[in-house]
């Protein structure tokens, strides 16, 4: 693109200059030639970063998909070994109560409802079908170590384009404060996520271990390996910046908080 403005020049001073042999027309000619071949360039490389958005997008999606059918596959082959072995059971209970085993039978059917409850284990925390997924995916493993995270998300049940943003932000909040809050006595997380008027909120904080260090305004990480450390947050304050938004991290003693505010138009309905 700087080639334009000094071409332009050269072009001017040649102007100025008596012509020889046609140079005005021949230089004139080549300005116009390299601005259309730029403007080309540049509406083509546009394109290719919206493909490849789109593509990073939809390999994002196919995998939180991915990921749900494989929830909903194992629920419902635990479902069926509980029907299948239903007649077992009662046959066991019957047994059991007639010699008044009642403390055996309530712990039989304390069992039995301990995997029937296992293999109903998606959550439902928002109507967003794809919000939905990308929760259920990360907090999946979170109850060994994190026994109720608070979670409440009332966003559109559609999200467009956005939805590509808004994951890289819950995406690498969540790894962060999940972390924190694994690493902590407290063993806490809240989580929530709102929209109104145009506005996009999301809060999350979690207990944190120790008091974190700042440096320069940078909050420097915990962790054992230091390569690649901040391209999360740099990725969430891109992300900021590109809807206008603000974002405020504070912290106490014992606890993490990050409050993100995006200006961004959605279907409400």
């Amino acid at each position: 693109m700087l080639s334009v403005p000094v071409i332009s020049i050269i072009v001017c001073i040649r102007i100025l200059l008596p012509d020889r042999r046609g140079v005005r027309s021949t230089i004139v000619l080549f300005l116009l030639f390299i601005n259309v071949f730029i403007f080309y360039l540049h509406d083509e490389v546009q394109k290719s970063y919206i493909e490849t958005a789109k593509q990073e997008e939809m390999k994002i999606q196919m995998s939180q998909y991915a990921k749900e059918l494989e929830m909903m596959m194992k629920s419902q082959d635990r479902l069926n070994k509980i029907h299948h072995d239903y007649k077992h059971h009662l046959t066991t209970i019957g047994a059991m109560a007639k010699t008044g085993g009642n403390e055996e039978i309530l712990s039989y059917l304390k069992q039995m409802e301990n995997i029937a409850g296992t293999a109903l284990c998606h959550h439902l925390y928002t109507e967003n079908r794809n919000m939905n997924n990308l929760l259920n995916y990360i907090l999946e493993d979170v109850k060994s170590v994190i026994e109720k995270p608070e979670i409440s998300v009332e966003i559109p049940n559609h999200i467009g384009e956005e939805l590509f943003d808004l994951s890289i932000i819950v995406g690498n909040l969540m790894d962060n404060a999940i972390r924190g809050a694994a690493a902590s006595e407290e063993r806490r997380l809240s989580f929530q996520m709102y929209y109104g008027k145009g506005i996009m909120n999301i809060q999350i904080e979690n207990s944190i271990k120790d008091t974190p260090k700042v440096q320069n305004g940078i909050y420097l990480t915990t962790k054992s390996r230091k390569e690649g450390h901040g391209i999360g947050l740099q990725n969430v304050k891109l992300v900021v910046e590109k809807y206008h938004g603000q974002m405020e991290i504070c912290h106490t003693e014992k606890s993490f908080q990050v409050k993100i505010l995006l200006y961004m138009k959605l279907d409400e309905k």
